[in-house]
């Protein structure tokens, strides 16, 4: 299925003391329209929002995977189910990880990012993907 697709990472130790982690995920537009910086973008804000949910100890989920570095774990999520319109391509997708240790969240960067970010980045990193199906329509709804 196609989305856009954020990953975030944390310690081994981090996870091994975390009682949940994933993503806050909400639309660039609904930042504006709260007023709400990216620093403020956090769990309980006024802005509407997603929370998606890689790891809860209490519930046994885990949808982390090893980096292979031996240091780190990496959780990914994956943007779906955006409207397939231009002004929804073109609309930065508002990303930031969290980890709660302790009782207290902690905040990683924010990351941004639109379907067409991501078709950019797909296509600058490899050309031929512009021959995939999925990225010529992509493509055609942008009007390129």
């Amino acid at each position: 299925t196609g989305g856009v697709r954020f990953k975030g990472s944390m310690t081994i130790v981090t996870h091994g003391d975390s009682t949940e982690y994933g993503f806050r995920v909400t639309r660039q537009a609904l930042l504006d329209q709260t007023g709400t910086s990216d620093d403020a973008f956090v769990l309980g804000s006024a802005v509407p929002d997603v929370k998606g949910v890689a790891y809860q100890k209490d519930r046994a989920s885990n949808f982390t995977y090893d980096s292979g570095d031996g240091v780190n774990v990496t959780d990914t999520a994956v943007l779906r189910g955006i409207t397939k319109s231009k002004p929804y391509y073109t609309e930065k997708m508002v990303v930031r990880p969290y980890v709660t240790v302790a009782g207290v969240n902690y905040y990683g960067n924010v990351q941004k990012a639109s379907v067409e970010d991501a078709v950019d980045a797909l296509l600058a990193n490899n050309p031929e993907a512009a021959g995939d199906a999925y990225v010529k329509a992509i493509l055609e709804t942008l009007g390129r």
